[in-house]
């Protein structure tokens, strides 16, 4: 291949990785669940432009070390399925060197996230009842209406 199809390849794989992180977001915010198939197109994409860099060996290890720390994290509880999966596939999107950074950047925003919905969540799963997650993930801005 030539540099110009390597590059065109390069955001090619980007940017099948960046719709199918989208439209996961939109159908995690919609349903909670994250669908298979992009948790499949992220690894694929990620897998292909470490291909493309002669990273492969590393980006399968980094996934395959995320999937099972996560795995276990998610034996306990404390996340859920979707997440492992996507996270374990993001790891390989990104080049090796930077998974320890992704990984972390994740915690913090997840924990962001768990503090601004937390006690609502929190609140309602004490209760055993069912949670309307979308008024628990986020604030009611409709008193700016009225």
């Amino acid at each position: 291949m030539t540099t110009i199809d390597t590059t065109v390849l390069h955001w090619l794989l980007l940017f099948a990785a960046a719709a199918a992180l989208l439209l996961g977001a939109v159908h995690d915010v919609a349903v909670r669940t994250v669908p298979n198939l992009v948790s499949a197109i992220v690894a694929a994409a990620g897998l292909g432009l470490n291909a493309l860099d002669a990273r492969l060996g590393s980006a399968v290890f980094c996934g395959g070390l995320v999937f099972a720390g996560r795995w276990c994290c998610w034996r306990q509880g404390s996340i859920g399925g979707g997440d492992v999966k996507l996270l374990s596939a993001c790891a390989m999107l990104v080049p090796p060197a930077a998974v320890p950074e992704l990984v972390l950047a994740t915690a913090i925003a997840g924990g962001a996230g768990a503090g601004l919905s937390g006690p609502r969540a929190t609140a309602a799963a004490r209760r055993n009842t069912a949670i309307d997650w979308a008024a628990a993930d986020w604030p009611d801005w409709t008193y700016l209406a009225r």
